[in-house]
């Protein structure tokens, strides 16, 4: 999912997601700044359980959407 229009309204709930590829968990939603990088990592095949999607509200971003870990983690 990349940047969406305005008017797109976050998704809150229960979601759970199967990583595919190693995936860095930030501290904070950002835009690749290293200096929110938490350190954990995820790898392939993991559960990831989120309660907060937000898509990119930033045109032309190649980032997103802005998932947050139901555990408050990242």
């Amino acid at each position: 999912m990349q940047h969406l229009p305005q008017g797109v309204q976050d998704q809150e709930g229960c979601f759970v997601y199967q990583v595919l590829t190693p995936l860095g968990v930030r501290s904070a939603l950002n835009v690749g700044h290293e200096l929110f990088k938490s350190g954990a990592i995820f790898s392939t095949g993991e559960l990831v359980s989120v309660d907060l999607i937000r898509p990119s509200r930033i045109e032309g971003s190649t980032n997103g959407p802005f998932l947050r870990l139901s555990d408050g983690s990242g």
